[in-house]
């Protein structure tokens, strides 16, 4: 068995799909508070408006892989994925 080598992610960056606004990528490095704060407040807008927000990892070739529901924003992740609650009817 291989050893595995986890890499750490300097910069993330999150979507949110905002069908009334217009989508919007917010990037930050991990090590910048302005940008981190300004990323954390982004993502506490978007769910006081009732967004869902994933966490994610992109894959080898470039896509992004299946995440896990946040509540909570993630300086270290790596992408975020933010769109609106869906609603059954």
């Amino acid at each position: 068995m291989e050893p595995t080598v986890e890499t750490v992610v300097e910069q993330g960056t999150m979507r949110i799909m905002d069908i009334e606004a217009g989508d919007l990528e917010v990037k930050w490095n991990r090590y910048n508070d302005v940008e981190v704060d300004a990323a954390r407040e982004a993502f506490k807008k978007a769910q006081k408006k009732g967004f869902v927000f994933y966490k994610a990892k992109r894959d080898k070739d470039g896509g992004v892989s299946s995440g896990e529901i946040i509540h909570e924003f993630d300086e270290k992740a790596e992408f975020i994925v933010g769109r609106p609650m869906v609603q059954g009817g």
